[in-house]
């Protein structure tokens, strides 16, 4: 409970679907109260978790993804739809509908020009656009819903703008956040 006296971390249930051992690429994102999960680890399972149901809350597995996930597999959502990163060197990007337990990998375009996402893939949702770490590298993009699209963004490690960077990548661990105002990422090799 983060939102009364002192923050506590309390034990999650462990009754995850058999063999749901989670690993590299492995990612979760919530939408409506509802948890949901990539195994990674180059699988396509994929499955979510309802707090509210039984003593611990329940799992339940939900439709394969398109392809396996491994490293660098991420997932966010815009209200609606949840969008994932397969990962796994690879550009795949798709798009799920919650209401009907289907991915859809038309529906949404990969990664253009030969990026591949791998070690630190991330993704957020801003309220507007998706923004994505493309890992093993220090690309940033902006995936736009309405029109979908990506575009370049200033590369991660680019810290004044002038298109220089500091050579510096994103590796294992990338992560982005939104607070409201701003994006924060997290995760260049080298540990800073």
């Amino acid at each position: 409970d983060v939102g009364a006296g002192s923050p506590a971390w309390s034990t999650a249930p462990t009754n995850t679907p058999p063999g749901f051992t989670v690993k590299g690429g492995g990612a979760l994102t919530a939408l409506a109260g509802l948890l949901y999960g990539l195994r990674g680890d180059a699988s396509n399972a994929f499955a979510v978790y309802d707090p509210d149901t039984g003593t611990n809350g329940t799992w339940t597995v939900k439709a394969t993804t398109p392809a396996i996930v491994n490293n660098g597999g991420a997932l966010t959502n815009d209200g609606t739809y949840l969008y994932a990163l397969g990962g796994n060197s690879t550009s795949s990007f798709w798009r799920y509908d919650v209401s009907s337990d289907m991915w859809d990998d038309a529906a949404v375009d990969d990664l253009p020009g030969g990026n591949v996402v791998s070690d630190g893939g991330a993704l957020v949702f801003d309220g507007t656009h998706i923004y994505a770490l493309q890992g093993n590298s220090a690309n940033f993009w902006r995936y736009d819903i309405a029109t979908d699209t990506w575009l370049p963004r200033t590369d991660f490690c680019d810290t004044d703008g002038d298109g220089a960077g500091t050579g510096l990548t994103v590796g294992d661990g990338g992560a982005l956040t939104f607070d409201g105002t701003y994006i924060y990422a997290r995760g260049r090799k080298g540990g800073e």
